[in-house]
């Protein structure tokens, strides 16, 4: 009996934050691809980090770990010790990436698909999907993400935070918005078997969810189709990982993280993000008394590396 496995192709190192205990591959040769289907984990990471490129630049490295992928498969079946694989294209909560760029390509590569769902809720980070819309919460309040800087952004700047609307501005009309599948919160919360066990020919879906609890119900019932034949691929904020694998808890609480720190040593913490959110959550950091600021010149690295 096939095993199964959460392979999420991230376009970011920040993917990773709400699970544990799992392999992230920097490097997706098709023998680190087999030892991490290997690994007792039920699901790893490939940080592919295209969210720092162009669009075909992020096209072919995706390309490149799907091909690898596909081959690590079928070694590990020939090697008895088959793998049934559900593929996400971890991206970021508030809308930005290279879709739909990433999932053609898994589909192309690793399909047929029978949908793909875009799961975007952040819980961690107060990210929220309600009526097929998506919200970041702001002191309490939800505001809609394409009324927030995100959605201004100079190379993945979107209009509407209307899921099948914003799918059809992304796909330049490929996918109407009235083609997208909508699961609402009174569906999520339901039995949404029949309805999963119907769909077919990658139908795009997008998904409610406002607490923890609706994606461990969904993914539940995610898992249970899959089980049965369906292939599904999502693209996915970091909440859906932690309900598609079931994990637990992180085993060490924050106030004890300190001690993973070989000898009490201090260490960096390097910033680079450029939204107003970070920049506050920098200004706060600079206020501890232990800690140094060091501003680093990139165009002058770039230089020095040219």
């Amino acid at each position: 009996m096939a095993e199964t496995r959460i392979v999420v192709l991230d376009d970011d190192p920040t993917g990773s934050q709400t699970v544990h205990s799992c392999l992230l591959l920097t490097r997706w040769e098709v023998a680190d691809l087999r030892q991490a289907l290997r690994d007792d984990s039920p699901l790893f990471f490939v940080l592919t980090n295209t969210r720092g490129m162009g669009a075909e630049q992020a096209a072919a490295v995706t390309r490149e770990v799907c091909r690898n992928l596909k081959r690590a498969l079928e070694q590990e079946q020939q090697a008895g010790h088959p793998i049934h694989p559900i593929l996400v294209s971890r991206s970021d909560s508030t809308l930005r990436g290279h879709y739909p760029v990433e999932t053609d390509v898994i589909a192309a590569e690793l399909g047929p698909f029978d949908a793909h769902f875009l799961v975007p809720a952040f819980f961690e980070g107060g990210r929220i999907t309600r009526d097929s819309t998506h919200y970041l919460l702001q002191e309490g309040r939800p505001v809609p993400v394409h009324e927030t800087e995100f959605a201004r952004d100079s190379v993945f700047g979107f209009s509407t935070a209307y899921l099948p609307d914003y799918v059809e501005e992304k796909t330049g009309g490929r996918i109407r918005a009235g083609q997208v599948e909508r699961f609402l919160l009174a569906d999520v919360r339901g039995d949404v078997m029949e309805r999963l066990m119907g769909l077919r020919d990658n139908v795009c879906c997008v998904v409610d969810a406002e607490t923890r609890g609706d994606l461990d119900r969904f993914a539940t019932r995610l898992r249970q189709a899959a089980a049965r034949g369906k292939r599904f691929l999502f693209r996915s904020g970091a909440s859906l990982l932690t309900a598609l694998a079931g994990l637990p808890p992180q085993p060490v609480p924050p106030e004890q993280m300190g001690r993973y720190v070989a000898g009490g040593r201090p260490g960096a913490v390097i910033v680079g993000s450029h939204v107003r959110k970070t920049t506050a959550q920098l200004e706060r950091l600079l206020q501890l008394p232990t800690v140094e600021a060091v501003e680093v010149d990139v165009e002058r690295i770039d230089r020095d590396h040219a």
